[in-house]
């Protein structure tokens, strides 16, 4: 598992839609969307913001982002 799921599954979980967070680090929906979906590379000053706005760390902890 990628970067981009773990996102998508710590957002869920935080009942956060991705809509949401993608109003609140001000990126495009479909952009976050397309790479949750696709477990796309991000950058990292885009996971740090992401982070940032779920309030988790973006250390890796047993491979996982949380």
């Amino acid at each position: 598992m990628g970067v981009a799921t773990r996102i998508g599954e710590v957002a869920k979980e935080k009942g956060i839609s991705l809509k949401e967070l993608s109003r609140q680090v001000d990126i495009p929906y479909t952009t976050l969307y397309h790479a949750v979906k696709r477990d796309s590379k991000m950058e990292f000053e885009t996971v740090q913001k992401i982070a940032k706005a779920l309030k988790i760390t973006t250390k890796r902890k047993d491979g996982y982002l949380g």
